[in-house]
């Protein structure tokens, strides 16, 4: 594995951003769904409740969804295969075949999802596995219309909300996030 990927990873860990328990049996990290915010980029307040919608949905779908505000972007050479960095995080969190991990970082007010193997066709709503619909650039295709809706709801509550201030716009954006990833992976949720 790439070792910047493998540092980013450490520095995640070392940084408190991931809670984590290790298995005695592998280097797998289990982590518990919610929100990772140790900058404070967003208000407390916001990130206490959408980590409770998190961890409420974990408990009740099995699926977790964790939030990580990273404090620094990845470099250049880390993120020239697309989807490397958001793979290594999941596969160290073990969220890569069972789970969800949105990361947002700093530079270029960056959000990043990664769905997991086993989630893939309910994401994407469309029959395949991860490796097919990544190849045919139909999960490409279903997160990019998914964020534009989700971009879209969150611009409509920070302007009935007014807010102004740059943690509290991230913090709406991430409650809607964590909103559409719940209504898109709910057991309930239908297919278009």
């Amino acid at each position: 594995m790439n070792r910047r990927l493998i540092r980013t990873a450490a520095l995640l860990l070392a940084s408190g951003l991931i809670p984590t328990t290790l298995s005695a049996k592998s280097e797998r990290i289990v982590v518990t769904p919610g929100v990772k915010d140790p900058g404070g980029a967003i208000p407390e307040i916001q990130a206490r409740a959408i980590a409770a919608k998190l961890r409420d949905f974990g408990d009740t779908s099995g699926i977790p969804i964790v939030m990580i505000f990273a404090e620094k972007s990845p470099g250049e050479e880390e993120d020239k295969v697309p989807g490397a960095v958001m793979r290594a995080l999941s596969t160290r969190l073990g969220l890569v075949g069972h789970g969800v991990l949105v990361a947002h970082f700093p530079v270029d007010d960056d959000w990043r999802v990664w769905i997991g193997n086993e989630l893939a066709s309910k994401f994407a709503r469309k029959p395949g596995t991860a490796a097919e619909l990544t190849k045919s650039g139909e999960m490409h295709e279903a997160k990019e219309a998914w964020f534009a809706e989700v971009y879209a709801r969150a611009d409509e509550a920070t302007k009935a909300l007014g807010a102004k201030e740059p943690g509290k716009k991230l913090g709406i954006t991430a409650d809607a996030i964590a909103d559409g990833l719940i209504a898109r992976l709910s057991p309930q949720s239908v297919a278009n």
